[in-house]
């Protein structure tokens, strides 16, 4: 379904229907008595369409393992971002409940579907990991769970989502969005008449993630699709990969003529390569560049991974990633690969990589960043992202060389 589409049914549609909720809430409070809070025993988590968040997510779900050894846990989220909680491999694949965003009956559908499921379920507790989204917020009125977490706006106008969530958490656009997510299972052990509900330090909270090694099967495949691309590879050639797509929101991303003069300064270098990597419809980006690059060691790699998997695969099997503030910047994270993240519209503060072999590009431009929870990420910017634009390509090639240097093969 198209971007602003979703937006408009969430802000008109979604709004009218909070409301609803919200009166038959006050309706049924009035009628009977809440039952007493019990230990969670089926918890679901709702992250219906962020990638990056979702692994972003993965201390908080280690957590819940953790502190409800004997609950179950289940997921809601889209269809097509699903393979980014699989990979982690903390949510049992039969416990995740999925969505379809083909089309607004496709979704209907799946949403109904969904509900009923969770219904069968009897979740007694919602963890609401989205912003101010509120069809996330209709899902945990719906699913008849007890206890219900999620993000709330407090003295904030608009940002409307329902005044039936159990346990109140205030955002904090300063903190990074991993221990906001904190905050939501920490709301659980809070007394709800507390306001703000959550009052902890999360200085230091551990929040690294863990390396997916290859198997040498993994090594073997992988490495013989990088020299059945690049024949020009070296057995102790070096390989930097290129994300030039920005994801479902184009402002987040470099300009293609920088990608492609940042091309032409490495392969000035002996023993490198350079790919571009995306999804097959993407392969746009690899023929506009190849227009103006002729070597034998630029390649391509668009629609070649066919899973989250395989791209972490590629990852170990690379040395360097430059991209756009997306989901392989955060895919990178489980990956030895070192990454450079283009942020502006968005902030590292915020989403920032959590593993340490990373280097975020921020230039903190007065008006970024520009996408934001509070705007739905839906930036008044004209499409001229000079946050982004800021870096040169002769300055990202120096990062490049430093991040090869620093980390031999």
């Amino acid at each position: 379904m198209d971007i602003e589409f979703v937006r408009l049914c969430d802000r008109w549609v979604g709004t009218l229907v909070c409301r609803i909720l919200s009166g038959s809430e006050r309706v049924r409070k009035l009628i009977f008595t809440s039952p007493a809070s019990t230990s969670p025993k089926n918890i679901l988590v709702i992250e219906i369409s962020e990638m990056g968040s979702v692994i972003l997510a993965y201390s908080m779900l280690q957590e819940v393992k953790r502190r409800y050894p004997h609950a179950n846990t289940y997921f809601l989220m889209f269809e097509k971002i699903r393979e980014s909680l699989d990979v982690m491999e903390l949510i049992p694949r039969e416990n995740v409940i999925t969505l379809s965003d083909k089309s607004l009956w496709a979704f209907s559908r799946s949403a109904f579907q969904a509900v009923r499921k969770l219904r069968r379920l009897h979740i007694d507790t919602v963890l609401d990991m989205e912003l101010f989204a509120r069809i996330s917020s209709i899902f945990s009125y719906l699913s008849g769970a007890q206890s219900r977490i999620g993000f709330y706006r407090y003295t904030m106008e608009g940002l409307y989502r329902g005044n039936f969530l159990t346990h109140k958490v205030q955002y904090n656009s300063s903190m990074h969005i991993a221990k906001n997510q904190m905050a939501l299972l920490d709301a659980l052990e809070e007394d709800p008449s507390s306001s703000p509900l959550v009052k902890r330090n999360y200085n230091k909270l551990d929040l690294t993630l863990p390396h997916l090694k290859n198997s040498a099967e993994d090594d073997r495949q992988i490495r013989e699709k990088l020299k059945t691309n690049c024949p020009a590879l070296s057995r102790d050639g070096r390989i930097i990969i290129l994300n030039p797509s920005g994801g479902d929101l184009p402002i987040r991303a470099w300009p293609l003529d920088y990608y492609i003069s940042l091309t032409q300064l490495l392969l000035q270098e002996d023993n490198l390569v350079v790919g571009v990597m995306g999804l097959a419809s993407e392969k746009i980006w690899y023929k506009r560049m190849a227009e103006e690059i002729s070597s034998p060691r630029f390649f391509d790699f668009t629609g070649m991974t066919l899973s989250v998997k395989e791209v972490i695969q590629l990852f170990n099997c690379c040395d360097v990633l430059v991209t756009a503030d997306s989901g392989p910047a955060h895919f990178a994270g489980l990956s030895s690969i070192h990454c450079i993240v283009f942020f502006g519209p968005e902030t590292p503060t915020l989403y920032g990589p959590l593993n340490t072999n990373s280097t975020c590009l921020y230039a903190g431009l007065s008006c970024s960043p520009c996408l934001t929870a509070y705007n739905h990420r839906n930036t008044p910017c004209d499409g001229n992202n000079l946050c982004v634009q800021e870096f040169k390509p002769e300055y990202v090639k120096g990062l490049v060389l430093k991040a090869l240097t620093e980390n031999p093969a």
